[in-house]
């Protein structure tokens, strides 16, 4: 099975050790109706980047840069965890290359940060 990734679990970044039981295969563009975003948070009365987070807008379509990894069962299980699927981030399969991946989608803002358009992460 395979994951495609865009953000703070791409190579160099840093939730990447998620995957290190995982298989680079490609780096991707991946086009379809969602926007990249960061989610900033309020710590200590200044703003910072969190993370970003790649919402679905049935409106505009946008492509978006990312990794594909080829993952196991257990590594998916991680993921999951991670992205708080079904809470935070939803899991959805997508086809990107002609492979089917597995792509988390933001679905609610729990810290009550700011949702801010960001182009990449």
């Amino acid at each position: 099975m395979f994951v495609y990734v865009y953000g703070t679990l791409k190579e160099g970044n840093s939730n990447n050790h998620y995957l290190d039981n995982a298989e680079f295969i490609e780096e991707a563009e991946f086009t379809a109706n969602h926007t990249m975003f960061t989610l900033l948070n309020n710590y200590n009365g200044s703003l910072y980047k969190r993370f970003p987070c790649l919402i679905k807008t049935p409106q505009i379509k946008n492509t978006i840069k990312g990794e594909i990894f080829k993952i196991d069962e257990e590594t998916l299980m991680y993921l999951d965890q991670l992205e708080s699927n079904g809470s935070m981030y939803q899991r959805e399969e997508v086809e990107i290359n002609g492979k089917t991946c597995f792509v988390y989608y933001f679905i609610s803002n729990n810290f009550g940060g700011i949702i801010t358009k960001e182009d990449e992460f």
